[in-house]
């Protein structure tokens, strides 16, 4: 930004004025400022509806905006978050939608996160003192996330008031984690593509890959996930129910485990 003519530059006399992204040591007794690389979050295009891509820029962190499959946020490799306001929490629960998303978000990433941000103006509070009911249904917004939590355990829900006091979630979040990488960002979960393909066929056997993609719970998104956790057919055999839950979600992962631990015999019976 230009700065208007007659008003004096801003000179920085104290480590208070230092800007976040500079760096100080003493050494030899004297002060020396380094600067640092900017963090950064990859950004998927469609929440630039919102205000808190702003709020990140202007924060200092460097914004890199792309259509994400998977996510909303990448904060590092290994942390996504999916960014809902309260009536499109509502509405995600109502379609199914944010079961598919937290699903995805289990299969790629190691520490998926459901951030639920409150509007400014708005009430830090799911329910109105009125909406609350004596009993609890399984259709009330508290027992649907209950149950988000327990068929996927490593989910993670963060609750925000509004979209500044994300901002400094998102940097708290960041501080022991690597930048993320736009590319590799783009790239999780897109199916197919000749690269990946390719990838697969010159790392895997063809028989045990189509085997594989033939059973229950293994789907075109997690198949290539699983490949990349085991060794063999053998060792899918052996790893317990929880191993596979947790590698591929409760539900597809209940199915795959108790195909490959039907008996066979009883079934004839």
């Amino acid at each position: 930004m230009a700065i208007p003519l007659g008003r004096p530059l801003r000179v920085f006399n104290s480590q208070s004025d230092v800007p976040s992204n500079v760096n100080t040591r003493i050494a030899g007794g004297k002060i020396i400022q380094e600067v640092k690389e900017p963090s950064k979050i990859v950004i998927d295009v469609r929440e630039f509806r919102s205000s808190l891509p702003s709020l990140l820029h202007q924060s200092g962190i460097e914004i890199l905006p792309c259509t994400l499959t998977i996510g909303d946020y990448i904060l590092s490799p290994n942390f996504c978050v999916e960014r809902k306001s309260i009536s499109d929490l509502f509405g995600s629960f109502n379609s199914g939608r944010l079961y598919t998303q937290c699903e995805a978000m289990c299969i790629h990433y190691k520490q998926p996160i459901l951030l639920i941000e409150f509007d400014k103006n708005q009430s830090f509070t799911l329910q109105s003192i009125n909406e609350i009911k004596s009993d609890i249904g399984m259709n009330d917004i508290s027992s649907k996330l209950v149950l988000l939590t327990i068929t996927f355990p490593r989910l993670k829900i963060i609750w925000s008031s509004n979209p500044i006091a994300t901002v400094e979630i998102f940097q708290d979040l960041k501080k022991l984690e690597e930048e993320p990488n736009l590319e590799i960002a783009q790239m999780v979960g897109l199916d197919g593509g000749e690269t990946d393909d390719h990838t697969i066929e010159s790392d895997y056997n063809v028989a045990p890959q189509e085997f594989l993609r033939s059973l229950p719970g293994v789907t075109t998104n997690n198949y290539r996930y699983i490949m990349s956790k085991l060794k063999n057919l053998k060792e899918l055999g052996q790893i317990s129910k929880n191993e596979l839950q947790n590698m591929i979600g409760n539900d597809l992962g209940n199915k795959l485990f108790e195909f490959l631990n039907k008996d066979v015999k009883e079934e004839e019976e």
